[in-house]
């Protein structure tokens, strides 16, 4: 499928996403209450059209590790027991004495509180790619969740990689990725993250970012070319 000319994409397409969010309500409140999954869904419409097209996909974790501490649950109940993405980030970035982010991300990022908003991946589908539909998105989950956080994090790892696409042939046929090598193709989607504010965490493989910083390069879709 040929991807949209640049002129085109900028004169006719209009871009927005739309999230889906749930939250419980209970009296007493558990570890579980505090940990929010969000999809979102990449909808692309032409010019007036009412139809929308899909045009990629992205997941999202917000952890309120501040309010969960408030409720008298402690940062390693909820970074050790209900998740094992958000566990990898728990345990590199908090200091187990404290239950509070380690003194460096402290000092380094001015943070307040400890929440933490996780972009697990963004998904921009073959037509749409070479418009930076997915720096745009990963700035636009900054904006609307990033609110009250201390910090974003990621990981940048190709989706092709991931267990659950590369042991299925039709994800795989449907995600189209570049040619690249393993570490080629990691290193490009790390030098894609770092567009849009994400810094390497020593040599973790974490890039992390503040929340309350507006990535300047998002004036406009531009061109790039890895999955965005």
């Amino acid at each position: 499928m040929p991807i949209i000319a640049k002129e085109a994409f900028e004169n006719h397409y209009k871009i927005r996403i739309e999230f889906k969010l749930s939250a419980s309500l209970r009296e007493e409140a558990v570890e579980e209450d505090f940990l929010h999954e969000i999809s979102g869904r990449i909808l692309a419409s032409y010019d007036d059209d009412e139809n929308q097209e899909e045009a990629g996909a992205l997941h999202a974790s917000f952890v309120q590790f501040h309010e969960a501490m408030k409720r008298g649950i402690d940062t390693s109940r909820m970074g050790d027991g209900i998740s094992g993405e958000v566990s990898e980030y728990w345990e590199c970035l908090f200091d187990l004495n404290t239950d509070n982010l380690k003194p460096d991300l402290r000092v380094e990022y001015e943070t307040v509180g400890c929440n933490l908003l996780i972009i697990d991946f963004i998904e921009v589908y073959p037509k749409f790619r070479g418009h930076s539909i997915g720096l745009a998105a990963a700035q636009r989950v900054v904006d609307v969740f990033g609110v009250g956080c201390a910090l974003v994090a990621a990981t940048p790892y190709p989706l092709q990689f991931t267990p659950a696409f590369s042991s299925d042939s039709d994800k795989l046929q449907r995600l189209q990725a570049p040619k690249y090598s393993k570490n080629e193709a990691i290193r490009k989607l790390q030098a894609y993250w770092s567009r849009v504010g994400f810094m390497p965490y020593g040599r973790s493989g974490i890039y992390l970012r503040n929340a309350n910083s507006t990535a300047d390069i998002i004036d406009s879709f531009g061109g790039v070319n890895l999955l965005e």
